[in-house]
């Protein structure tokens, strides 16, 4: 079963939240954990990564197609070209 959701810029992180760049902390394909906060519209749910240290992105894939792997909360360095 599939489902959607949406984070929204608020819901990132709590603190420096008017500096959050969601292309920054996302990219799609990315695979995220998330907190659900609500029902959203249309089938879909609002997510949070904000309410604790164990949620973000748990998965994503570089430009050259390597695995990310995490080096800081903010950071990530591509398994294949070490940036």
């Amino acid at each position: 079963e599939k489902f959607r959701g949406v984070i929204r810029r608020q819901d990132v992180r709590f603190f420096e939240v008017d500096k959050v760049r969601m292309v920054d902390s996302f990219r799609v394909g990315d695979f995220v954990r998330a907190q659900v906060l609500a029902n959203g519209e249309h089938g879909s749910y609002v997510l949070s990564t904000a309410l604790a240290d164990t949620l973000g992105v748990v998965l994503a894939r570089s430009a050259a197609g390597g695995l990310l792997e995490p080096i800081s909360w903010q950071y990530m360095k591509c398994s294949l070209t070490a940036a």
